[in-house]
């Protein structure tokens, strides 16, 4: 299921040498856990981590009331951490169908919140975000937008729509913009999504569950409409 890549990758990725030897994925490049620990998912190549978390809670939490805003356990969090910092790959999937462990949704939850925000932003981060914020996509709209002369209110939004899924999608096809930081963002933000249609039960709409990765507050705005337009950006 998991496998270590070797893929290359361009002197702009990385921010310190990868050491084979050191298993640690919590508070390291991207770059680097993908050399530690890659697994292949449906999102293309991620961390094996954030490819547990993911896939547990998809399949196990979404309903869960407070799902993100409500934290686990502490001690088992850091268990967690700690494991997956030695390298062992935890499958929360085979412990609740065993019956041999259990971890709950809020445990799981932190621990892919804490993961996510406990990476350190790569160089090339401050102008990809720049690229690809509202400020931005302001300008690239005054750029490409069609005569709206004769459009009605709908048709406008409509296109300015069309025009941002577009934005976006070329900015996330970027040359420079690594795929594995992609392929993390589809991961993520198609979690976000199907806890924001289950948000009748478990109480979690976009504003709150935005609020949860306060830590990724610069890319809120990103997240907000990877959430909304998730498949028409990423299909």
């Amino acid at each position: 299921m998991g496998s270590k890549g070797s893929k290359s990758r361009t002197p702009s990725d990385l921010l310190e040498t990868v050491d084979i030897t050191n298993t640690e994925v919590f508070g390291k490049q991207l770059s680097v856990v993908m050399e530690r620990s890659e697994t292949k998912s449906e999102y293309g190549d991620v961390p094996n981590i954030l490819f547990q978390c993911v896939r547990f809670l998809n399949q196990s939490g979404i309903n869960e009331e407070g799902i993100h805003r409500i934290s686990g356990n502490k001690r088992i969090v850091n268990e967690l951490k700690q494991k997956f910092n030695e390298g062992k790959n935890v499958d929360f999937l085979y412990f609740i169908e065993s019956g041999k462990e259990f971890y709950s949704v809020h445990d799981v939850a932190s621990l892919m919140t804490d993961f996510w925000h406990e990476a350190p932003l790569p160089k090339w981060s401050d102008r990809i975000n720049d690229d690809i914020s509202l400020r931005s996509f302001g300008l690239y709209y005054s750029k490409n937008k069609p005569d709206e002369s004769n459009m009605s209110d709908e048709e406008k939004k409509q296109t300015k729509t069309d025009l941002l899924i577009k934005f976006i999608k070329t900015t996330l096809n970027d040359p420079e913009f690594p795929p594995y930081y992609r392929n993390c963002l589809q991961c993520i933000s198609h979690h976000m999504m199907l806890v924001c249609r289950n948000s009748e039960v478990n109480k979690m709409h976009p504003d709150n569950l935005l609020m949860c990765f306060r830590g990724q507050k610069h890319l809120q705005d990103l997240y907000r409409e990877l959430i909304q337009h998730y498949e028409a950006i990423f299909n």
